[in-house]
């Protein structure tokens, strides 16, 4: 089926939680007020689905316990499975200074997103991963597991360059979980050379498929005020400029 171009209610779910492939779901949900909470992933990148499985089994109290800076890039790299964190750490203080409140802070986390899925009755996951739909069926019956009175209605981006028209495509339907495929061409309008918002990807597109899939109890309520908000100041500084007045916004 072709994508929806314009936004319907979407699946009703309690919250909406991003399992990478990195930031980007993670940004969007924020973005339109579907996220209610941090859990230790959201701002992560190259994990795979089975060690987030992990993590929340045992509470996250195995996140980077062999961890090393990357020079390269000046980031902190999990050495036990590659695990990425881009914005935990400071490069120019010791690591080992870092790490004991960056695990207090992990396991805090963790221990909420275990107990905000388990007091849910449906919750959405998001996520951009370019991986075998086996894979996804095989993280979605591991949460299942772990969450056996919880529905998961899960949708995965998939990157197709070449495919500019989105096309959702339904894999599985079940009693505990759906899981949803939408490919595209994700890549930001103006590419990826010098652009440091390349990492938003399809910025259009990923907004428009958050609000048709997914829909949290007063959530497009928050995400127009925002927007309104987000108008009035801008109004506002174009009349103080347009008659030479200044203001704090």
């Amino acid at each position: 089926m072709l994508y929806k171009i314009l936004p319907d209610m979407g699946m009703k779910v309690d919250f909406v939680l991003s399992c990478g492939a990195a930031c980007r779901p993670a940004h969007y949900a924020q973005k339109l007020c579907l996220r209610k909470f941090s859990s230790p992933c959201d701002w992560m990148m190259n994990y795979d689905l089975s060690h987030f499985v992990k993590i929340l089994g045992t509470e996250g109290k195995l996140m980077f316990q062999n961890a090393k800076f990357d020079d390269v890039n000046k980031w902190v790299c999990d050495t036990d499975n590659g695990m990425i964190s881009m914005h935990d750490f400071h490069y120019n203080q010791p690591l080992e200074d870092q790490l004991p409140a960056f695990y207090e802070k992990m396991v805090r986390r963790t221990k909420n997103t275990i107990k905000q899925i388990s007091q849910s009755r449906r919750v959405g996951i998001i996520m951009n991963r370019n991986i075998e739909r086996e894979e996804i069926i095989n993280f979605a019956n591991s949460m299942q597991l772990l969450f056996p009175d919880c529905y998961f209605y899960i949708v995965n981006v998939h990157d197709k360059p070449y495919q500019e028209l989105p096309k959702t495509e339904y894999i599985i339907e079940s009693e505990k979980y759906t899981i949803t495929e939408i490919s595209f061409n994700d890549a930001h309008e103006n590419g990826k050379q010098n652009n440091p918002s390349f990492w938003l990807g399809n910025v259009q597109i990923w907004e428009k498929l958050m609000l048709n899939h997914f829909h949290v109890k007063g959530s497009r309520c928050k995400y127009l005020q925002t927007l309104l908000n987000r108008r009035v100041k801008q109004c506002v500084k174009f009349a103080c400029k347009l008659f030479g007045r200044k203001v704090n916004i």
